[in-house]
């Protein structure tokens, strides 16, 4: 579902992180649609291909969704303008080595010139902000205090978003409050792991790990492709 925005609707029932959550659901949407743009439409991969491409990243999340097909198509168009980069710059006679390498790595693009960064943080971007709005109801806290809570560098950014000293301050206890939870349910999973005692632990503590992981960099589905 989305909001008016067009963007994925805020969601604090789903676990882990709701910024990231809102973040991925974007960028798979994005590459849903771009997926069969890029297959079928010429100029979408001429644009796509004078953009630089994906970074390295995303250009292998939308390898994972793409078919064998659909990914040669695709990788054809940004190798073909990669070609005619390196022969401009083969003609233009570069006065050095390290000249031509600042034209070559010029592609592929990078955080500032992906599409799916740039799709991302714009997702992130407006999570945080209708986040921040709903913070500012004791329901909107009640909400919260439910949910997973954000990763620590959404942490940051809706810190950031607030404007209230207080709200400020009802999110950043949260937040110790959740990180000392999550440090008590990893010291018991260790131990337990550690004494062959598996069985005795909860739901929450066999969880630890990934939880840990999502709480310190963000969601998954962010950051690797074999997700895709």
């Amino acid at each position: 579902m989305t909001d008016a925005s067009g963007f994925p609707d805020l969601d604090l029932n789903t676990g882990g992180c709701p910024v990231c959550n809102v973040a991925s659901r974007a960028l798979f949407d994005s590459f849903a649609q771009l997926q069969y743009a890029l297959a079928e439409d010429e100029d979408t991969r001429r644009r796509h291909a004078a953009a630089g491409g994906f970074c390295p990243l995303h250009s292998w999340q939308l390898a994972a969704l793409s078919s064998s097909v659909g990914l040669a198509v695709t990788c054809e168009a940004l190798v073909e303008h990669a070609a005619n980069a390196l022969d401009k710059t083969m003609a233009s006679g570069p006065t050095s080595a390290i000249e031509a390498s600042s034209e070559v790595v010029r592609t592929p693009a990078g955080p500032h010139t992906c599409a799916a960064c740039q799709a991302i943080a714009q997702a992130r971007t407006h999570a945080i902000q209708r986040l921040a709005g709903l913070l500012a109801t004791m329901e909107g806290q009640t909400d919260y205090a439910r949910s997973g809570g954000v990763c620590r560098p959404d942490l940051a950014k809706l810190l950031s978003a607030i404007p209230a000293p207080d709200g400020r301050r009802w999110v950043l206890l949260d937040a110790v409050t959740r990180f000392h939870q999550l440090e008590n349910d990893l010291r018991t999973y260790i131990d337990l792991r550690e004494s062959g005692q598996r069985g005795k632990l909860t739901r929450d503590q066999l969880d630890a790990p990934r939880r840990a992981l999502i709480h310190l960099v963000g969601a998954e589905e962010l950051y690797a492709s074999r997700r895709f």
